[in-house]
């Protein structure tokens, strides 16, 4: 899978509730800590149980966040469209994830460090 252009992370970053009111250079910084992922159908983007490093935002594609029932089924507990986020709130709470994140199609997403390691040239 690869896109025909790079993408613009600064700009897709400034529509992220999270990130509502902060200057422009506060966005480039948090863009600078950001990386960009791309997975097919049916790969698994995280487990649950995996530490938690940032939050995830939907370019494209579609995600389904999973937990397995002590019986052993798979309950599905959302199911994320282009332009969501999500784990904001474990990252905050510096907790593993509790749910599993598998494509539901070929997707891009960008992953947002909690950190700010810088991971872009």
């Amino acid at each position: 899978m690869q896109t025909s252009h790079p993408i613009n992370i600064e700009a897709l970053l400034t529509h992220v509730a999270l990130f509502n009111g902060l200057a422009p250079g506060e966005i480039a910084r948090i863009a600078n800590a950001t990386r960009e992922i791309q997975i097919v159908k049916g790969e698994t983007l995280f487990h649950r149980g995996d530490a938690c490093t940032g939050f995830h935002l939907l370019v494209y594609g579609q995600i389904k966040l999973t937990f397995t029932s002590a019986q052993g089924n798979e309950k599905i507990v959302e199911i994320i469209s282009q332009g969501q986020s999500f784990g904001e709130a474990i990252m905050f709470l510096d907790k593993p994830y509790v749910v599993s994140a598998q494509a539901l199609a070929d997707s891009m997403l960008l992953h947002v460090s909690k950190n700010g390691n810088l991971r872009r040239a």
